[in-house]
C-alpha cells in the first residue's frame, strides 16, 4: 500500500538505492529494482536475508528473516491487536 511505498522514488534517488519487493506485488511497488519470492535469498554484507511468503493483508506480501541477527521484518503481517483489514484475503489466510 502506498503508506510504505509513497516515498520511494525519492529516497532512491536521493540515496542511490535499489528497491527490493515481492514478485506478486511489483506493479504496485514504484521504484522497484529486484524481485523476490517465497525461498530467495539476499545478501547484505555478512547477513543472510530469507524471503518468506506470508499473504494474508495483501495476498503477495512477503517478510524478510534475517537468522544471523535473529530478526525479521514482517510490516503487516504481526500485529499486538488482532490484524486490522484484509485488502486481499480472508481472515484464515492472515
Amino acid at each position: 500500500h502506498m503508506d510504505h511505498v509513497d516515498a520511494n522514488l525519492a529516497l532512491k534517488e536521493r540515496f542511490k538505492l535499489r528497491i527490493v519487493g515481492p514478485e506478486a506485488e511489483k506493479a504496485k511497488i514504484p521504484g522497484i529494482d529486484e524481485t523476490v519470492e517465497e525461498g530467495s535469498v539476499l545478501h547484505l554484507g555478512n547477513e543472510r536475508i530469507e524471503v518468506i511468503a506470508t499473504p494474508g493483508h495483501t495476498a503477495g506480501h512477503v517478510s524478510y528473516h534475517l537468522p544471523l541477527s535473529k530478526v525479521a521484518f514482517t510490516a503487516d503481517t504481526l500485529f499486538a491487536l488482532g490484524c486490522g483489514r484484509l485488502f486481499e484475503c480472508k481472515p484464515p489466510v492472515m
